[in-house]
């Protein structure tokens, strides 16, 4: 499977931080898992085009090319404390070990419970949910 869209092609910034809105995230070790749990979403029901595959790698060089296209405003942004950093510290850490992650657009509740209990069963951790105004650690 290639890799497919970045993420933040799609997706706004929250106070200069990355923020995939409506999506669930996850990072699985494995990137066979992570392939195999892309399968089991689409069979639950999300579209191709809502589920995005980006391994470590290419997570990292996203990083090191986002401050670039970053305003003021959002440069300034980044400095505030929040839960989205944290999440973001984390998740270059899982980056720096070449983890694969997997994203799936779930704006509907019951449709983010499938896509976790999916995620979690093929081996996915750091789970979380990007709502509207705020994220949500789901393991």
């Amino acid at each position: 499977m290639t890799e497919t869209p970045n993420l933040a092609d799609r997706n706004p910034i929250l106070f200069g931080t990355f923020y995939p809105e409506d999506f669930v995230v996850a990072v699985v070790d494995d990137r066979a898992q992570a392939e195999a749990a892309i399968s089991a979403v689409g069979e639950a029901g999300v579209p191709q085009e809502d589920v995005i595959l980006r391994s470590g790698e290419a997570v990292l060089a996203n990083h090191r090319a986002f401050p670039e296209q970053r305003n003021v405003l959002q440069r300034m942004g980044s400095l505030i404390p929040s839960e989205a950093a944290d999440a973001l510290q984390e998740y270059l850490a899982e980056a720096e070990q070449d983890r694969t992650f997997v994203a799936a657009h779930a704006p509907e509740r019951d449709q983010r419970d499938r896509v976790v209990e999916i995620l979690r069963r093929h081996s996915g951790h750091a789970i979380r949910y990007y709502g509207s105004r705020t994220s949500t650690n789901l393991g």
